[in-house]
């Protein structure tokens, strides 16, 4: 499940189809659900034990691509696919949590092109008490929620490998954009950027897969990846939005991130408090500048301020943009 660019529920509205499925499950559905993750079942295996009829075949393929050692993340994610698992699932544990606490709906929206996966819940009685990580199998339960709403904020490196639904024309991105791309093309795309990016490397005398297994290497990589995104936010939406479908983008090349898919415990996991946090929040930079061309589900929700609380795999990085793009 991929996700556009800017703020949405999703490429297919497939994170409304998940909150509803929540907001609709018993209390003994929701259970299953947190009991699973809290056990240490996978992502996508914790929501078919609970809510079956949401998970076709076809959604297992998320548990390859965003968790596996071929997993689909642009290079510059700073953490590994499994580090990006522990977040996922502590996350949906605790959106499922608030609604067996009693939070009147929840709601999901996501973005990707962040360097950092993190996973924000604001709701208006948050406190910073609801910051505090408990220890594996331990059951969490925010202090205040009680006929509120809760809503989930998925920050993500740039992950889509999806284009809109079938038949759907591609997105007009303006001068450098994808307007009139094909599958052939944006394939072609992808290749040529992976072989500006290993030039590059090896113009500063790095062997070719060197990245791979040097600190330094890899370091390198990520600042040219980095920069790409920043300053060709264009060209990677062209790439993304025009690719095929079920084209998992960037796996085993010099644009694909470094890291396995093995769990490494919740050990890492760090939660932080916000007194004060604007939903939805900022996006990275880069990304907000092409938004004005771009805008397909987008969600329509109004700003506002909330407490909230973050998790992330070390200190979170949620890189402010210059405006809010609506």
């Amino acid at each position: 499940m991929g996700a556009n660019i800017g703020w949405s529920h999703g490429t297919n509205g497939e994170y409304r189809s998940i909150a509803d499925t929540l907001n609709t499950a018993s209390p003994e559905a929701l259970r299953i659900f947190v009991f699973a993750l809290r056990s240490g079942v996978a992502f996508a295996e914790a929501h078919r034990l609970a809510f079956p009829e949401l998970m076709p075949a076809t959604y297992q393929a998320v548990d390859q691509r965003w968790f596996s050692d071929q997993s689909f993340w642009f290079g510059d994610s700073v953490l590994t696919p499994g580090q990006i698992h522990e977040v996922a699932c502590e996350s949906r544990a605790r959106l499922a949590e608030c609604l067996l606490a009693g939070a009147r709906r929840v709601y999901i929206a996501i973005s990707c092109a962040f360097e950092q996966m993190s996973a924000t819940l604001a709701w208006p009685g948050a406190t910073r008490a609801d910051a505090e990580l408990l220890g594996d199998a331990e059951l969490w339960g925010p202090a205040s929620v009680a006929g509120e709403d809760v809503y989930l904020l998925l920050r993500t490196p740039f992950n889509s490998g999806y284009r809109g639904a079938p038949g759907a024309p591609a997105p007009d991105l303006g001068a450098g954009g994808a307007a009139g791309w094909d599958e052939d093309e944006a394939a072609g795309q992808l290749k040529v950027l992976a072989e500006e990016v290993t030039a590059e490397l090896t113009g500063l005398g790095y062997a070719d897969g060197a990245w791979r297994t040097d600190p330094e290497a890899d370091s390198a990589r990520r600042t040219i990846l980095r920069r790409i995104r920043q300053d060709q936010a264009r060209r990677l939406i062209g790439i993304t939005m025009a690719s095929r479908r079920d084209l998992a983008l960037f796996t085993g090349t010099v644009l694909g991130c470094v890291g396995g898919g093995e769990r490494p415990g919740r050990g890492g996991l760090v939660t932080t408090f916000a007194d004060r946090f604007d939903t939805p929040p900022p996006l990275a930079p880069g990304i907000s500048e092409v938004l004005g061309n771009y805008k397909p589900n987008a969600i329509d929700m109004a700003w506002r301020s909330s407490p909230a609380v973050t998790i992330s795999w070390g200190t979170p990085v949620m890189e402010p943009a210059p405006h809010r793009p609506w």
